[in-house]
């Protein structure tokens, strides 16, 4: 209602005007507003958790809610028209953080922070906020809103750090177990070396016409040739389990018919001098059903299973290699009746270094490695494998499970040695262990081929320069130049760039094999190294020979 005085014309009240208006939607407007204004407050002050401040055109504080006083430490009248200075660390405020913050708050609408702040006793917390401009028609100062943001900072610190420290640990195992391959492979080439030189001479004597009429002799040096050949495989199964458990061993899986497979294996151990007591035959078959399997492994598994069962079977024992068809499966069974096994160490039998005697009073060698590779290598193809004994002096049997392929496949035969494929031969030998080279070297001669011998990679260039040669032999380990340098500056050479190479060395990993064949190699032979054994390299590189 509004009421104004009447005034005539000659300019005296005579009177009152009173009119009315109806201002309910500005009522209910005002009233909706202090409603409103009434909540937020109450928001504001009932978030306990969540510090809420307004700052005026300056930055200095217009409100302080209790969350405020419980995260600051700070009272309301305390910090009533201060600025926030005083709540960032030394730091922050010395390269102009509180004014930065206000700045982008007014420039780009909102300044978001997480940053460690102050409390009134001077602890430190870290705190997440945001900073926005307020608006009523024209700027008139700002809203701040923050929470303590502590334990989830340190939680983030403590995960960092642990996940540091999972990945140093990695990195520690990952450079541990890469030395330790690393010394493995080069206690493996140091040991080699030896063993080629006791092979090669033993080989070369073998040959000689008037000692080959010594029973003696040969029943000598066969026994050299042997212990030599058991240790090697001390050492390929070292290496073997080595990279099982590195995850470096790979397999060359193709179709694999063990009823064509295994009688020959079987042979092969019944002509093993080591045997010549025994009965070790073979029984069953797998209706001619393939495996799909990597034929040199399956070789090794077998042969480890032959051997451990000839090693503890006494004179006049019998052992038995059985194959059958079980559903998806095809079976072997290696059984004997030698030595057994207590059945408490039945469980450890396939444990890596598992010995079922005392080292003081144990009659047969070995480190343990063969059956715990056995069944590394039967998992690797899917497969199981299993040991059943009744105990001590009631022999053994090994069983091992592989799944069948699933179509009929040509069985994979092994390479037929046949007869001595380096007569003729001009060969190029090239070693910087001299006494090597010379016994190798009439070796070769033995066998009838021409040979050319070279204690360094330069010798070898000159040999290369001025003589036709149809095969290179190489040591990879030479001082000054190594063999894959070596055979690079070869094949340099116009008439060696196609000449059939194998590198010879004590190093068989399958790094170092795949790294001679990056290299140009045609084959990669290890040590000890027989010349049956390159006889069939020479028919694989030679095929059209003769």
């Amino acid at each position: 209602m509004r009421l104004l005085p009447y005034r005539t014309n000659e300019d005296r009240i005579d009177g009152a005007v009173m009119t009315f208006f109806d201002i309910t939607a500005r009522r209910q407007a005002e009233e909706s507003a202090r409603a409103s204004e009434a909540r937020m407050r109450m928001v504001a002050e009932s978030a306990r958790d969540y510090a809420i401040v307004t700052l005026d055109e300056e930055g200095r504080v217009t409100s302080w809610n209790k969350g405020a006083e419980t995260l600051f430490g700070y009272s309301a009248d305390e910090m009533q028209g201060q600025d926030l200075e005083r709540l960032f660390v030394p730091e922050d405020v010395a390269s102009g953080v509180p004014e930065d913050e206000l700045r982008r708050a007014r420039e780009d609408g909102r300044a978001e922070d997480e940053r460690w702040h102050l409390r009134k006793d001077g602890s430190r917390f870290f705190c997440s906020g945001v900073t926005t401009p307020l608006h009523n028609g024209a700027f008139y100062g700002y809203a701040k809103i923050a929470r303590d943001e502590t334990a989830r900072e340190r939680q983030g610190k403590e995960r960092e750090q642990a996940l540091s420290h999972e990945q140093t640990v990695r990195s520690d195992a990952e450079s541990a177990s890469a030395l330790k391959d690393e010394f493995l492979a080069v206690m493996s080439h140091e040991l080699r070396h030896p063993l080629n030189m006791i092979h090669i001479n033993v080989e070369l004597l073998s040959r000689m016409q008037e000692l080959r009429q010594s029973p003696t002799f040969m029943r000598a040096a066969s026994i050299i040739r042997n212990s030599v050949m058991s240790q090697a495989k001390i050492i390929d199964d070292l290496m073997d389990m080595s990279r099982v458990r590195t995850g470096k061993l790979t397999l060359s899986m193709a179709p694999v018919v063990l009823d064509t497979l295994l009688p020959g294996m079987v042979e092969g151990a019944r002509n093993d001098p080591a045997a010549k007591d025994l009965q070790v035959e073979f029984s069953g078959g797998a209706d001619g059903l393939p495996v799909l399997a990597d034929v040199v492994r399956i070789e090794q598994v077998v042969m480890n299973l032959l051997s451990n069962a000839i090693k503890f079977t006494p004179a006049g024992g019998a052992i038995d290699v059985h194959l059958a068809h079980e559903g998806e499966l095809v079976r072997i069974d290696v059984s004997d009746s030698g030595q057994g096994i207590a059945p408490s160490f039945l469980p450890h039998v396939f444990d890596m270094y598992g010995q079922s005697m005392a080292v003081t009073t144990r009659s047969k060698g070995g480190l343990g490695i063969g059956l715990a590779l056995v069944r590394e290598i039967v998992a690797l193809h899917g497969g199981r494998v299993e040991v059943v004994s009744e105990g001590v002096g009631k022999g053994a049997r090994f069983s091992v499970w592989l799944p069948l392929f699933d179509s009929k496949a040509p069985a994979c035969s092994t390479v037929d040695t046949g007869g001595d494929d380096l007569a003729g031969l001009r060969i190029l030998v090239v070693d910087d262990m001299e006494d090597m080279l010379l016994v190798f070297k009439s070796l070769l001669e033995m066998s009838g081929a021409t040979v050319f011998e070279a204690t360094s990679a330069r010798a070898g260039m000159a040999v290369l320069e001025r003589q036709e040669v149809d095969l290179l032999i190489s040591d990879i380990s030479m001082p000054e130049i190594d063999g894959y340098e070596f055979l690079r500056m070869a094949r340099a050479l116009p008439q060696c760039a196609q000449l059939p190479a194998i590198a010879i060395t004590g190093m068989r990993r399958d790094a170092d094999i795949a790294r001679a064949r990056a290299a140009g190699f045609s084959a990669h032979l290890g040590k000890p190294m027989s010349v049956e054994r390159l006889n069939a390299v020479v028919r694989d590189l030679l095929p059209g020979r003769g």
